[in-house]
Parts: C-alpha cells; sequence; structure tokens
C-alpha cells in the first residue's frame, strides 16, 4: 500500500532526523511506526481478551466493577501506608 501524507515542514524535519538517528529511511521508519502501532494494538487486545471475557462472566454491572477496583485500591493504598511507604 502507498500512501501519500501532507505534513507541517517541522513535523517533516523532525521526522527525517528520528528516521536518520535510527538508521532508516523515511519510508521505513514510518512503516516500522505504523507497524509497531498494529501491533500492539492487536497483542493488547489479546492480552485483555480474557480479562474481559471473565468480566462479561461474572454479571457485574460497570459500577459494581468500579465499586470492586476503588475498594482493592484502597485496601492496597493502607496496606502500604502501614508497612511506611
Amino acid at each position: 500500500m502507498n500512501l501519500e501524507v501532507e505534513l507541517k515542514p517541522e513535523v517533516e524535519a523532525m521526522l527525517q532526523q528520528r528516521a536518520l538517528d535510527r538508521g532508516f529511511s523515511v519510508a521505513d521508519y514510518v512503516e516500522q511506526l505504523i507497524e509497531r502501532d498494529i501491533l500492539s494494538a492487536q497483542s493488547f487486545d489479546h492480552i485483555l481478551a480474557p480479562i474481559r471475557k471473565g468480566f462479561q462472566e461474572s454479571g457485574l454491572s460497570d459500577e459494581q466493577l468500579n465499586s470492586l477496583f476503588e475498594e482493592e485500591r484502597d485496601a492496597a493504598f493502607r496496606e502500604r501506608q502501614a508497612k511506611g511507604g
């Protein structure tokens, strides 16, 4: 796929410098950025899939989940404070 993107001159200059600093052509550097973004989003979705499934199966509402999270966060905070941290 070929793309044409209009960049502000200052952004273009920064992009060229970043590519040069990393030893890439601008095209290769942009391709790497896009691939990394796409693949990291997919892997993050993959990581969260079991958590999302567990939440759906739990039957908890968003409000109940938020409340549970806040209770656990507060308990962890109190525990750290009690340990002097």
